[in-house]
């Protein structure tokens, strides 16, 4: 999730893990990722991954390391769709 190391961001950052879900927190400095996901709380978890969206390189840097560490990626952002 990009944006989930503050504001709005977190809190459905936080909704989600609350719910059981883990959320990766995709953030340009991942010395602030890591404090915020150490803040979020819940049955489920969060991990941090460096990501630039202005970097190509950095983008596919985050592809890869998105590819090594899951299995299956499933995206779902209320923000995005509208939904509750």
């Amino acid at each position: 999730m990009t944006g989930a190391n503050s504001g709005i961001g977190l809190e459905a950052a936080r909704a989600l893990v609350a719910r059981g879900g883990h959320v990766v927190l995709a953030v340009r400095d991942t010395a602030k990722g890591e404090q915020a996901a150490a803040r979020i709380a819940g049955r489920g978890s969060a991990s941090v991954v460096d990501l630039d969206l202005s970097d190509l390189d950095r983008v596919a840097a985050c592809a890869g390391t998105l590819l090594d560490r899951h299995d299956r990626l499933d995206a779902d952002d209320p923000r995005a769709t509208g939904r509750p």
